[in-house]
């Protein structure tokens, strides 16, 4: 159903998905047997590059969310039951990051994005998988983000400043909606983690997350820190 690229029939059979999950007449140990095929659906409404065959039009970001949502409850119905399900979601997650990272080099100086040695087409970019870990990561316990997501922000900062470069240069304001909807949903998490941790100076920030991502990040703490009525 994913390769029919239809919408309306993904949201509804997450919707179906659902309703199964949290039935109460179907016993865990059952349900159990039946996850090899329940979370591979669930995980590529969240991460498939393309659910809908019109990207820019169709709603995809609220199945992402929903799907998100529903195996992060997953995860926490079961735990008990399987105690490494979220570490194995959290592993698949990171997995479909690094996979677009470690395809693509970035010339520091130019900002070119090339793939296998050739200038890399950022239409093609996978924004939607980007955006279905990063919500995903989001409503996992923010330990694990600063143990799985954090280490990646370099990389992550690096892509996302050639992105904006090379998209300053294009006439695609659909593109850079979405792509910067993505950059957004990044830099809301490494802000949760690094308010929780207490981190505020430049130097520090700059070198968990690197130079691109920590002006944008420090300047935010610094306002949420001079106004703490605004985070209520």
């Amino acid at each position: 159903n994913i390769a029919s690229k239809n919408l309306a029939i993904l949201i509804y059979i997450m919707r179906m998905v659902c309703s199964i999950i949290q039935n109460p007449s179907i016993p865990p140990d059952t349900m159990e047997h039946h996850f090899h095929e329940i979370i591979p659906s669930i995980m590529s409404c969240i991460l498939s590059p393309e659910l809908c065959s019109k990207q820019f039009e169709e709603n995809h970001w609220a199945l992402r969310i929903y799907s998100s949502k529903l195996i992060c409850n997953l995860c926490t119905n079961y735990e008990n039951i399987i105690p490494q399900l979220r570490e194995n979601i959290v592993q698949l997650v990171k997995f479909s990051l690094k996979s677009t990272l470690d395809s693509l080099t970035i010339d520091k100086e130019t900002l070119k994005i090339k793939s296998n040695g050739q200038e890399y087409d950022i239409l093609l970019f996978p924004y939607g998988t980007h955006f279905g870990a990063f919500y995903t990561f989001s409503l996992m316990p923010l330990e694990l983000t600063q143990i799985h997501l954090l280490p990646l922000s370099k990389q992550e900062g690096a892509l996302f400043e050639a992105l904006n470069f090379q998209l300053s240069k294009m006439d695609n304001d659909l593109l850079k909606r979405d792509i910067s909807k993505t950059e957004l949903q990044l830099l809301q998490i490494i802000l949760a983690v690094l308010k929780k941790e207490g981190i505020i100076e430049y130097s520090t920030i700059e070198t968990m997350v690197g130079k691109y991502f920590a002006s944008i990040i420090h300047q935010q703490l610094t306002n949420d820190n001079e106004n703490p009525s605004s985070n209520d």
